[in-house]
């Protein structure tokens, strides 16, 4: 069995929270821009056999 597209997030130095909605096929990441950045972050998900594509959102919404 592969790896869960969470666990493959959580595994990214800096992501702090990881939510997700397989209904809608999406993740909220929440990470530290000092510690990693959303290229490694969509490497992970690739690597895992989820490709994918942020959509960025500020912290207001």
């Amino acid at each position: 069995m592969g790896i869960t597209i969470k666990a493959a997030l959580k595994k990214v130095e800096g992501v702090s929270n990881v939510e997700t909605s397989p209904d809608d096929k999406l993740a909220r990441v929440t990470f530290d821009d000092e510690i990693t950045d959303i290229a490694s972050i969509e490497k992970s998900t690739a690597e895992a056999g989820y490709p994918s594509t942020a959509k960025q959102r500020n912290n207001n919404e």
